[in-house]
């Protein structure tokens, strides 16, 4: 980032952006939004096949690694509902 207003700016084969400031610094940029598209696309993949694991405990009756994986993914509905089970199985 510059510390002034950027006042030039070169496009470089659609893949670098060139900026000069006020600061009097160069800074070479590249785009990385098909990268970072392509992480949102693997992140949500993922959590998607974690929820269908934490699906799979539950109806396996895996309550601890269910618990293990409800709190990881942040469920806290059925984190309680998990713990809710394990207590009740252990009286």
């Amino acid at each position: 980032m510059h510390d002034e207003k950027i006042w030039g700016l070169d496009i470089s084969n659609d893949k670098y952006l060139l900026t000069g400031g006020g600061d009097s610094s160069l800074k070479l940029w590249q785009d990385n939004t098909l990268q970072e598209e392509q992480k949102q696309k693997e992140d949500q993949l993922q959590k998607i096949m974690d929820e269908q694991k934490l699906s799979g405990l539950i109806r396996q009756e895996d309550y601890v690694n269910a618990a293990l994986m409800a709190f990881r993914l942040n469920k806290l509905r059925d984190f309680y509902l998990v713990i809710q089970k394990i207590i009740t199985n252990a009286h």
